[in-house]
């Protein structure tokens, strides 16, 4: 799995991110928890990255620390930035294979509910937080 470095903004109303190695991705959280941002930032990436693969866009090679130091047009990213982080990239890969899942009943209820209300599939919210829980 790539990963790629993200740099980190800091405003009064939570955190934003960009990856300069992945074209049109930013991502802003409206929370002061450090953490939860984080794995907002991850979910968005994902998802962006999605969109790419969908669109027929190539995945974009990380470059190295070394090559994003040397890049001129990060300068500013580099002095501004609160700090930087690597995310990873996660591709939905192959196929959908299809799998038994069990769980109880009160939470398969509250799954359910969840994925209406962002008009997604049971699959793909469970796909969803299969790649949150994977990214850490």
């Amino acid at each position: 799995m790539s990963h790629y470095l993200t740099f980190v903004f800091a405003d009064e109303t939570g955190f934003g991110f960009t990856a300069p190695d992945i074209p049109g991705f930013t991502a802003h959280t409206e929370t002061s928890d450090f953490d939860e941002a984080a794995s907002e930032a991850r979910t968005i990436l994902a998802t962006h990255i999605a969109a790419m693969i969908d669109a027929g866009i190539a995945l974009p090679k990380a470059r190295t620390l070394t090559e994003l130091r040397a890049d001129a047009d990060l300068a500013e990213d580099w002095a501004e930035a609160e700090t930087t982080m690597m995310l990873p990239a996660l591709v939905p890969a192959g196929r959908t294979k299809r799998i038994n899942v069990t769980m109880d009943e009160n939470t398969l209820d509250l799954l359910d509910r969840a994925a209406r209300e962002r008009k997604i599939t049971r699959s793909a919210a469970l796909a969803e937080a299969a790649r949150e829980f994977i990214a850490g």
